[in-house]
């Protein structure tokens, strides 16, 4: 955009006296401010987008941050706790043990009467259960991740949950899956594609639909309680994976993978 210089307009003066010089200065035409106004709106929508960039940014970090603590709780929980108790319905413990059962992401077959177990949420359930609830009357079918308290005054903890407070996170799911070590290390050992098998036999998919030799039974009947430490050399491998909707709209997964052992 250019600019015409200034004009000079000198104006005679009477009385003997210097003239005097004035000085125009045109100003912008009606076309350079518009243009003008263009350029800045497209700067300012520029820095709009990017402001909006950074800030999913940030809150996709925090969500992978929350993720990843509670699948690290969740480890050190499966890590700290009996092998024997692991997955059991226990009615010696707080809320039948109900944090350690068995809840698959690709949910194959009902083994009991009360049918496919739900992923761990934030959300108390919408539905009773009364073939699952216990003496306090708190319903540990799904709300896992967070602290829940009875009813006495002052309210007393009866299970620490997975995050001190809600995570603001979207559809927030924990599963907690167990495959029986013998089994899964022989078919990885005999695996051409190790990766492709292990996604196989967690989605129970291709050459192991179906196969119910790899998994754990959900039962929760009593009437065939699961026992890890019977199992050979009293070893499991256990998968925990975290399903959410992400605030940049997508569905992220994260698992943790370890065996554990007597």
């Amino acid at each position: 955009m250019s600019h015409q210089p200034p004009s000079s307009t000198v104006l005679p003066v009477r009385g003997g006296h210097a003239p005097v010089e004035l000085t125009i200065r045109r100003g912008l035409s009606l076309i350079e401010v518009l243009i003008s106004v263009a350029i800045l709106a497209t700067v300012l929508t520029v820095l709009a987008g990017n402001v909006f960039t950074l800030s999913v940014v940030r809150q996709v970090a925090k969500e992978e941050a929350i993720v990843q603590e509670v699948l690290t709780n969740l480890i050190e929980r499966v890590q700290g706790e009996n092998l024997a108790n692991l997955g059991s319905r226990n009615s010696s413990q707080s809320h039948l043990n109900a944090w350690s059962w068995h809840r698959r992401v690709q949910p194959r077959w009902p083994e009991t009467t009360l049918g496919v177990i739900p992923p761990m949420t934030e959300e108390t359930p919408t539905a009773p259960v009364p073939a699952i609830a216990d003496d306090t009357n708190v319903q540990p079918f799904t709300n896992y991740l967070l602290p829940v308290y009875d009813s006495s005054v002052p309210p007393r903890l009866i299970s620490p949950g997975l995050l001190a407070q809600r995570s603001g996170i979207r559809d927030l799911r924990v599963y907690l899956e167990y495959y029986r070590q013998n089994v899964i290390l022989s078919a990885m050992l005999d695996a051409t594609e190790p990766h492709r098998t292990w996604k196989e036999i967690t989605e129970g998919t291709g050459a192991y639909a179906g196969r119910n030799d790899l998994l754990y039974p959900d039962d929760l009947d009593g009437d065939n309680a699961m026992n890890l430490a019977q199992e050979t050399n009293a070893a499991v491998i256990i998968r925990a994976v975290v399903i959410w909707t992400s605030r940049d709209g997508g569905i992220r997964t994260r698992e943790l993978t370890l065996a554990r052992r007597q």
